[in-house]
């Protein structure tokens, strides 16, 4: 009979091995660890109720070595989909490579006056919230109809339906937690370097 600790120990040992496999054979085919994928333009399409899509899969590559990213969306007005953009900017933080600061300006839109003073103080919450953690959020109203994200590296990232892809889902759903779990509304993307 095996006891949890037995188990436990058998496990943590079976994945130190299996990763130590996994680092011999990387060296070992190639001599040296394998290159990063050079960034090339491309489009992406997503279907109705697809899953297994995040921020991250889709453009977080394009975003590693951003140190000023501009993100146009005139559709950040609800909790949800202020959610969407705190999603964003959580992934922009994993992604990252830079060092300093890295500066996130919002544009986005909103003809109800009394939802406006709300934006600001979510806003203003959420600048003063990632100022500690390296991120310098700054945000306006003067977004127009298109949505798409801008880096200081020349990259634009045109996205169909902004950072609202995902179908509502409930409050206590796994979809929650993480993206993987949620279902996308259909919607394309497509990213392109800006000519010098």
């Amino acid at each position: 009979m095996e006891t949890l600790e037995n188990i436990e120990h058998k496990s943590i040992n079976k994945d130190a091995e299996d990763n130590d496999k996994e680092d011999n054979l990387e060296l070992n085919h190639s001599g040296s660890r394998p290159r990063i994928k050079p960034l090339v333009a491309k489009t992406i399409s997503i279907r109705e109720n697809q899953s297994g899509v995040t921020y991250k899969d889709l453009f977080g590559d394009y975003l590693r070595t951003a140190k000023e990213i501009l993100i146009t969306d005139p559709f950040i007005r609800q909790p949800y989909q202020i959610d969407n953009l705190v999603d964003f900017i959580q992934m922009v933080k994993d992604v990252s490579t830079i060092q300093d600061t890295v500066k996130i300006h919002l544009s986005t839109q909103n003809d109800d006056d009394e939802k406006v003073a709300e934006m600001i103080d979510s806003f203003n919450d959420l600048a003063d919230e990632l100022l500690p953690m390296g991120i310098e959020f700054t945000y306006d109203f003067k977004a127009d109809h298109d949505r798409f994200i801008k880096t200081d590296t020349g990259w634009t990232i045109a996205l169909g339906r902004g950072l609202d892809i995902y179908e509502k889902f409930s409050r206590f759903s796994l979809s929650r937690c993480s993206q993987k779990n949620r279902r996308c509304k259909a919607f394309n993307v497509s990213i392109n370097k800006t000519e010098e």
